[in-house]
C-alpha cells in the first residue's frame, strides 16, 4: 500500500472551529507571531510559548475533524 501526504495551510481547519492565524480575529492579532513562534519568542519568555500552544492542544479537545481532515 502505497501512502500520501497532503500539506495544507492552517485555513484548512477553520471549518472545524479552529482559530487560524492570518484571518480577520485570528491568533496574529492576538500574538506577536514573534513573541510565540520564534526561538527569539522562547529564549524570552518561554511561559507564553508554551501557554500559546497549550490552548491550541486545549481547543483541539473540543472540536471534531472535518471532511478535509478526513
Amino acid at each position: 500500500m502505497k501512502k500520501l501526504v497532503v500539506l495544507t495551510g492552517a485555513g484548512i481547519s477553520a471549518e472545524s472551529g479552529i482559530k487560524t492565524f492570518r484571518e480577520m480575529g485570528g491568533l496574529w492579532e492576538e500574538y506577536d507571531v514573534m513573541e510565540v513562534a520564534s526561538p527569539q519568542g522562547w529564549a524570552k519568555n518561554p511561559k507564553l510559548v508554551l501557554d500559546f500552544y497549550n490552548q491550541r492542544r486545549k481547543q483541539l479537545k473540543e472540536v471534531k475533524p472535518n471532511q478535509g481532515h478526513i
